[in-house]
Parts: structure tokens; sequence; C-alpha cells
């Protein structure tokens, strides 16, 4: 059942009263009426992190990465670590990382990193920089709604300003899907050894 003429256009200006942050929703309600409505998404903005950002940046690495790992450090030992190490490396200068956010003009919903990486000086027409694309996070209820994409691509843009070579990253399930859009593919020539891991002969 959905609702028609007066009735769904007085629903809607009631619920559009309110500030929202998604670009397209469908709102069920009670009576399992259903309506799509339209929502700007200009207050969510792209731009490089900040040391100020430091303490958020790192609550939402601690977030990230419980999502699919138990945590083995506390929360607040974490944190006391994590923070100067993000203040560190995200203030501008010459520090080979880089940090875009997604910023609401309230709250932190998502970021991407980049370390760009030198090769060793070679004599033919080849790239001298690689970059490593890591610590890719959008807050759960900001999913599927683009965001990824457009970060994904402003960390892509400058990589490639920069004239690198290839863009690396260790692929979630599911992530692939997003990563193979954007011109990613799976490598067959890389090699991987961890510590402790011992690979089938």
């Amino acid at each position: 059942m959905r609702l028609h003429g007066d009735a769904a256009l007085s629903l809607a200006v009631q619920l559009l009263s309110e500030p929202l942050s998604w670009p397209v929703a469908d709102l069920r309600i009670a009576t399992e009426c259903s309506i799509t409505y339209h929502q700007s998404m200009a207050r969510v903005r792209i731009r490089l992190a900040r040391p100020g950002d430091s303490s958020a940046l790192a609550d939402l690495r601690y977030r990230f990465r419980i999502e699919t790992v138990p945590a083995t450090e506390t929360k607040s030992r974490f944190l006391h670590r994590c923070i100067p190490w993000m203040r560190k490396r995200f203030r501008s200068g010459s520090s080979p990382w880089r940090c875009w956010v997604l910023d609401d003009g309230k709250q932190l919903l998502g970021h991407i990193c980049v370390q760009l990486f030198e090769k060793i000086p070679n004599p033919v027409n080849e790239p001298e920089f690689h970059a490593y694309v890591t610590n890719f996070y959008i807050v759960p209820e900001m999913r599927s709604h683009g965001l990824g994409k457009r970060l994904l691509n402003k960390a892509l843009s400058w990589c490639r300003a920069r004239g690198t070579d290839a863009v690396i990253l260790w692929a979630t399930p599911g992530s692939k899907s997003l990563y193979h859009r954007c011109g990613f593919v799976e490598s067959t020539d890389v090699f991987e050894l961890r510590d402790g891991v011992r690979q089938p002969h």
C-alpha cells in the first residue's frame, strides 16, 4: 500500500521538516506505507584530515578494526598510542601520508588513508612511486549511498597527480566489487609472506 495525493504530500512535508543527510532513502512506517524522498548530501564534504581530527580518527580506526576481528587491546590503551601516531603523520608538510575524511560539519563519517613510498631509481620510462591505500572506512549507517566511491576517487586522483606507478591495497571480500568498479585488478605477480603463517606447498 502506498500513500497518494494530498496524504503523501502532507506526510512528506512533515518528514522533511527535520534535516536529513541521506541522498535517497525508502522510509517504511508502521502502516507498511512507503515513500521515497531525496535529500542533498551537500553538507557532507571531503577534506584532508587535520591534527585536530586525531581523536575522532583514532576512535573510527578502533571501530573499523573490531568490526571483523576481536580486540586484544583495551580501547583506552589503543587510543592513547593511536592519537599521537595520527597527529604526527596527518599534519601538513613532507609526510608521505595523506588522509581524507568525510565531514558533515558535526562529526567524521569515514576516512581513507594513502602512504606514498619511493621506488629505487631506474633508467626506464617508469614512475618511481607506489601508493598504498589503507584504513578505508565508512560508518555503517552511511554506507551504500555512494560516499565510499567518492572518497576512494578523491584518494586515487591524488595518486594519479603524483604519477604513481601502482596503487596497492588489501581488499576485504565485501569491498572487492567497489575496487573493481574503480579500475583495480587482482594481481597475479605479488607474493605475500606473513610471519607465523605457513603456506601450503
